[in-house]
């Protein structure tokens, strides 16, 4: 649940959380809450920030009243969210139209899917010291290090041979990485060998995007 849900402008918190108040009240036995379960988001607690808040708007208030006003409004917000997180949230007596009327996000049931990847990631290959290469990507839409939405990694195909890979089937050896670059270390027999290797998105449901360009980088 988001906690962009309480208003930010104090007169408007002050009459959302009284409405919240007085629902929680109103629909107690329909809901299944016991009434000392309100105790922290009380009448006094909210009048004690409406008294506050007035003197606070008074032309004549004094730093002191702006103060109060906030500490006032700081423990109800923090008492408030911690009721809505412990008491409403997952309460699943209370229907979207009465979470609507308190003002309170309505959950999804069934969450969109993540979807099938359908870009790919562009490599770019760094040489930082012997028998390391690091494998950068960027998303070939967007040009962005940044995944795109749904995405969880990228998996990393590649195969050392005498010739560049031709096909991606030739690339026999699979890494996953959740974030770029891609570090590799070789041994050093490897070195001066050639490197040949693809890349794809991969999503939070495990299913992949379509291959990049199959590269070759020398191992140095």
């Amino acid at each position: 649940m988001s906690t962009d849900y309480i208003p930010q402008n104090d007169g408007k918190f002050l009459t959302w959380v009284k409405n919240l108040f007085a629902n929680v009240v109103a629909f107690a036995v329909k809901w299944n809450l016991n009434p000392t379960s309100w105790v922290h988001i009380d009448p006094p607690m909210i009048t004690a920030y409406e008294e506050a808040l007035a003197k606070a708007q008074d032309p004549n208030s004094g730093v002191a009243d702006t103060l109060e006003k906030n500490e006032t409004r700081d423990t109800l917000k923090t008492a408030t969210r911690k009721y809505v997180k412990e008491f409403l949230e997952y309460n699943s007596l209370i229907t979207d139209e009465e979470r609507l009327h308190m003002g309170l996000p309505v959950h999804d049931p069934k969450p969109t899917p993540a979807p099938v990847p359908a870009t790919f990631p562009v490599t770019t290959v760094k040489l930082p010291s012997p028998g390391v290469i690091e494998i950068h990507v960027v998303d070939s839409e967007s040009g962005r290090r940044a995944k795109p939405a749904g995405v969880h990694g990228f998996e990393l195909k590649m195969a050392i041979r005498d010739e560049p890979a031709t096909d991606w089937v030739q690339l026999t050896d699979s890494m996953f990485f959740t974030r770029t670059p891609a570090r590799l270390s070789f041994s050093g027999k490897e070195r001066g060998k050639m490197l040949s290797f693809a890349a794809r998105w991969e999503n939070t449901r495990g299913v992949k995007g379509p291959w990049s360009e199959i590269m070759v980088a020398i191992v140095p």
